[in-house]
Parts: C-alpha cells; sequence; structure tokens
C-alpha cells in the first residue's frame, strides 16, 4: 500500500465506530481489551499505519456459535482488533459515496440500520426502539389500498453474500482499487474456505449488506412496487393475488441473480387483514398496557404530563427512582407470561423485562432464571433483568445448576452468564470449581475460558494462579496470552514480575496488558499509601 492510500484511512473516527458497537452489537470482546489499547493509543494506531504501508495482512477470524430460536445457532463472528479497526476504516472511506447511493431508499423503504447523512460522524448508523417501530407503523401505512402482502425474508442473509457481486457492487462507490483490494482481503481471509459471507455483529457488515441488498430494493421500485425492508425481511404490498404471485415471482428472481434464496417456511402471502395482525402482533396490547401505566401515573404524580406516550413512560420512571412500583406491570407480566416459558412472545417479554427492571421489580426472576434453560437466545435480555433488580444467594444457586448440569451446550451461553457472575461483588465458590475445569479445557471456546480465566484471576487461590502461568506457554494466540497476563494480576509482585520480564516480547498486546497491570498496581499502592496517611 502506498503512504498515500494509508492517508485516506481514519483510524482515529473508525476507533470511535468501534467502540459504539460495544457492548450490545459485537458478540464477544475482551473486557480488558479497549483498556489495554487506550493506554498509548497513538502507538497503537502507529502500529496499524505501519502494517498497511507494510502490506496489510489480515488474522483468520473466529466464529462464535451464538442461539437463536428452535435451538440452533447464528455464526457471531470475532475479528483480531487491528482487522476490525481496518475493516471499519475502509467502510468509512467510501461511506459518503454510499451515502448519496443509498440515502433516497433509507427509512423507505430500507428502514433498519439507517445511514446519518454526516459522513464523518461516530454514530454513523440510526438504530434501536424507534427505528424498529417505523417498521411496524410504514407497513401500517403501507396496508392502506393494499389487498394482499407478501411477506418473506431471506435464508442465511450475512453468510450467504457473494464477494465478486459485492466487489462489483463497491466499485462505484469506492473509486480507489487499492483500497477495495484490502476490504476484499480482509472478507476473502475472514470468510475462508467459502468465498462468501460478511460479518455479524458489526456496523460496517450492516453497512456492506444495506449496499448488497440495493439492487433489489431498485428493481422492486422500478418496476412499480410498494414494499418494506428491514436487514432481510420484505413486506411488499399488492392489490391482487394474482399481482402478489407475480411479484413473488419477480423476488425470487432478484434473489437468484444475487446468490440468495428466500425462506420457503417464512414467506406467505396474506389478505391485508391476516396481514395487519401479523405486523401489530403484541403492540395493541403493549399499548393498552402503557396507556393503563399511564393513567396511573396520572393519578398518583402531578407532575405526570397529560400527553405522556408509552415511550415516555420509561424515561419517567429513570427520573423518578422512587416512585411507587406500579401493580399494572406485574399483573400484565402474570397475565400474559405466568410462571412458564411455554408461553412466551419475545416483543412483549422485552417490554415488561426493561420496565420491571427499572421498577426493580422481583417478580419475573423465577420465569428469567427458567428462560437461559428453555430459551437460551433469551440469555443476554434474562440477565440484564436479573443483574438490574438483584437476585438472592438461592437464585445464584438455580443459575449454577443450570450450567453445571448437561443443558447446558452452548459455550457462549456459559460465557454470557459466567460474565454475569463477574459483575457482582463476590464469586460463589461452584462458580470457582467449574471455572477452573473451563479455564484449562482447550476443547472449549475461546470466550469461555478467558472469562473462566477471570474468575480465577479475581478469586482463586495461590495454586489457581500457579496454574494460569503454567498455561501460557501452551497457548497460540496473542489475546489468550495477554489474558493470562491480566489474570496475573494477583501473584506475588516478585513472581509476577521475572514472569511478566520473560514474555514481555511476546506481542502488542501481552506488552500492553503488562502495562495495564503494573500501572494499577502502581495506583493500587498509591491509595493504599494515601489510606494509611
Amino acid at each position: 500500500m502506498e503512504p498515500s492510500d494509508v492517508v485516506k484511512l481514519d483510524l482515529e473516527l473508525a476507533w470511535q465506530r468501534m467502540k459504539l458497537d460495544r457492548p450490545n452489537r459485537a458478540f464477544y470482546t475482551h473486557p480488558r481489551l479497549f483498556e489495554w489499547i487506550e493506554h498509548d493509543l497513538e502507538s497503537w494506531f502507529a502500529s496499524v499505519k505501519q502494517r498497511l504501508q507494510d502490506g496489510y495482512r489480515p488474522h483468520p477470524s473466529l466464529t462464535c456459535s451464538v442461539p437463536k430460536p428452535g435451538w440452533l445457532v447464528r455464526p457471531g463472528t470475532v475479528l483480531d482488533e487491528q482487522d476490525e479497526l481496518v475493516f471499519n476504516a475502509l467502510v468509512g472511506s467510501l461511506y459518503e459515496k454510499a451515502y448519496k447511493s443509498l440515502g433516497p431508499f433509507q427509512g423507505d423503504p430500507d428502514i433498519a440500520y439507517q445511514l446519518q447523512p454526516n459522513a464523518s460522524a461516530k454514530e454513523w448508523i440510526r438504530t434501536g426502539y424507534q427505528v424498529w417501530a417505523e417498521w411496524r407503523i410504514k407497513s401500517c401505512q403501507k396496508l392502506n389500498g393494499a389487498q394482499f402482502v407478501v411477506i418473506s425474508d431471506i435464508a442465511g442473509f450475512y453468510e450467504n453474500i457473494d464477494f465478486q457481486r459485492l466487489s462489483s457492487d463497491l466499485k462505484p462507490l469506492c473509486p480507489d482499487p487499492t483500497l477495495l483490494n484490502l476490504l476484499m482481503t480482509l472478507l476473502n481471509r475472514w470468510a475462508q474456505p467459502r468465498a462468501k459471507g460478511i460479518p455479524q455483529g458489526f456496523s460496517a457488515g450492516d453497512i456492506l449488506a444495506k449496499i448488497y441488498l440495493n439492487p433489489i430494493d431498485r428493481a422492486l421500485r422500478n418496476g412499480g412496487f410498494i414494499h418494506l425492508r428491514y436487514v432481510d425481511d420484505f413486506r411488499i404490498f399488492y392489490k391482487s393475488r394474482l399481482e402478489a404471485k407475480r411479484g413473488l415471482l419477480l423476488l425470487n428472481d432478484l434473489m437468484r441473480k444475487r446468490g440468495l434464496n428466500l425462506q420457503s417456511a417464512k414467506t406467505k402471502i396474506l389478505r391485508t387483514d391476516e396481514a395487519s395482525r401479523e405486523i401489530d402482533g403484541v403492540t395493541p396490547l403493549i399499548e393498552a398496557i402503557g396507556t393503563e401505566l399511564a393513567t396511573e401515573m396520572r393519578e398518583n404524580f402531578f407532575d405526570v404530563p397529560s400527553s405522556i406516550t408509552v415511550s415516555e413512560i420509561g424515561r419517567f420512571f429513570e427520573e423518578h427512582p422512587t416512585a411507587p412500583m406500579p401493580e399494572i406491570l406485574e399483573r400484565a407480566f402474570h397475565d400474559n407470561f405466568g410462571s412458564t416459558v411455554e408461553r412466551f412472545d419475545k416483543t412483549l417479554l422485552h417490554y415488561l423485562f426493561t420496565r420491571l427492571a427499572k421498577l426493580k421489580s422481583k417478580v419475573a426472576i423465577g420465569y428469567a432464571i427458567e428462560l437461559l434453560q428453555q430459551r437460551p437466545e433469551e440469555t443476554e435480555f434474562a440477565l440484564r433483568y436479573l443483574q438490574e433488580v438483584g437476585v438472592s444467594e438461592a437464585d445464584d444457586d438455580r443459575v449454577l445448576d443450570y450450567i453445571s448440569s448437561s443443558e447446558a451446550i452452548y459455550d457462549y451461553q456459559i460465557f454470557q452468564i459466567v460474565t454475569w457472575f463477574l459483575t457482582k461483588s463476590s464469586i460463589p465458590l461452584r462458580l470457582l470449581q467449574l471455572c477452573r475445569a473451563w479455564s484449562a479445557d482447550k476443547n472449549r471456546d475461546l470466550w469461555l475460558r478467558t472469562a473462566a480465566r477471570s474468575v480465577l484471576g479475581r478469586a482463586g487461590d495461590q495454586s489457581d494462579l500457579e496454574a494460569i502461568e503454567g498455561s501460557y506457554d501452551t497457548i497460540a494466540g496473542e489475546l489468550e496470552k495477554a489474558d493470562v497476563v491480566d489474570a496475573l494480576t494477583r501473584m506475588e509482585m516478585s513472581r509476577r514480575n521475572s514472569f511478566f520480564g520473560r514474555v514481555s516480547s511476546d506481542g502488542e498486546l501481552v506488552s500492553r496488558a503488562i502495562r495495564c497491570v503494573r500501572a494499577g498496581a502502581l495506583r493500587g499502592n498509591r491509595e493504599l499509601a494515601s489510606q494509611r496517611n
């Protein structure tokens, strides 16, 4: 790569965007990674620029098997930290032209991950509840005048994006062939041996996905069809069943030309009344709960606006943490879910979990713990609720019973649960015993091993620290080597420093982890001396 090409890559902006993908987008990030990097951010940028000048060679990606409904898994991508930075920077270099091309389609028909007009803004895409709400509202609006609706989605969309077609789509947006070649080099390296599929869990990948489907949006619009799309979900609105059948044939043809396929089990032609019920889902029920809750709030609080909306109710409780707990939400939970996870609607559950958590209501604790076993794909939401309301030791034991059983088959889910335990003030002995086995088991996934090692580093005894030190030479990856360094913070100082001296040249992350551990120890010594004085 020529130096002039490197100048085009804004690494600082790419870094800010990389941080924004945490904690809710990227599937895995080592808890200390950003601390290690920001300990000396400028030198880290300099090392990336040097690699770019020397001819950047990306690392292979890792894949974590993230639970999804039906006991299936989603292939979540884990990228090397420098690779992810360069990925963001490369997609950022074509962002302005991408927005000019995609801008007229943002919000209608392309609703999800809407591009922001400012190419230099770190928040380069708009997400969240309001964007999801647009999907329903605009769908309901387009039902007017329609008689039938085709509802469908794409089978394995991200993992089946074809690189030859994607490269062709990107050429008008990225006229510099050097930058485009580097971007495709990264994608090909991460997709081996398939030569297709872009990383999931990264905003830069979402932007490439938008670019890849834009020709389909254009073809449907040019054909006179009215449609909306939320990532890979399509809703197309027709005036007759025959027109809907012909439109579905066209959509199938357009997909095939892009190397994609519709999910036959999720593709259907519905009358507008049927489509309305499917589009609305539980929204009328949520609105009814919100209306009843707002009425109760007005009766109990003089400062509640007369026109408060459902979306504003959550903000009210954030601003009034001492407000008494409305029984309406608890009653709604009991009425719609009871005590069994067989009664389940994801949208309604997320709505109630979020609001019950803000009120510190413990009414759903038992349900949330059962959810871990019966619907592992809901682990993130269940744990978020449990963390906010607080649980007892008996509740902890129920969670530990599950992750120590043969029913816990997903390493990624166990990693999520171990990370949740790390947010607590103390580590249960049972978890410590489990983590001793997990940290040493090379058949376990990296993310579980690192979380288990963090538990041992925080709460283990001297033999645990010695076992962690002894595992160092058997580890190949630099991130995991740095994780060993971090886990030895509590080791006796002279022995720890001797170990650090031996491994300090084993890679940039290792040396950064060493510096952070030493800096933390120095701060701790200063704070202790200050307390004594």
